[in-house]
């Protein structure tokens, strides 16, 4: 149990309420989603919500958002589904443009992450 209690206040510590969704501020993936180290290994911090509050995902099925944040990992915005189930919520919310590549709205520090992140791969040499 003090593993769970320091994870979450990791996750606490990388995070800002608004508008009741649990915005994580730490490691984002390309897309927008947070990611934490649970045991070594990164993980979705909606996932790790899920399993937190919610129990093990039920195999099979994904976690998707009601808020449509990524970043999110409010236990109450979140619910399981198939693919098809994430698809149909975009698409009767209006999300989807004509199978286009989707855009992707990113706050100011979101873009400047995203970008420093990009930058660090090309000196690499991975992009």
């Amino acid at each position: 149990m003090a593993y769970i209690e320091d994870l979450l206040e990791r996750m606490w510590n990388k995070t800002e309420v608004k508008d009741d969704c649990w915005i994580y501020t730490g490691s984002l993936s390309h897309n927008g989603y947070g990611n934490v180290s649970v045991h070594d290994k990164t993980e979705r911090v909606h996932r790790v919500s899920w399993m937190i509050y919610k129990g093990p995902i039920p195999k099979g099925l994904i976690i998707c958002h009601n808020c449509d944040n990524p970043a999110c990992w409010n236990p109450e915005h979140l619910f399981s589904g198939t693919s098809l189930d994430n698809s149909t919520d975009s698409k009767n919310k209006g999300r989807t443009n004509g199978g286009r590549k989707p855009v992707l709205y990113l706050s100011q520090r979101q873009t400047r992450r995203k970008y420093l992140y990009d930058l660090q791969l090309r000196r690499v040499g991975k992009v």
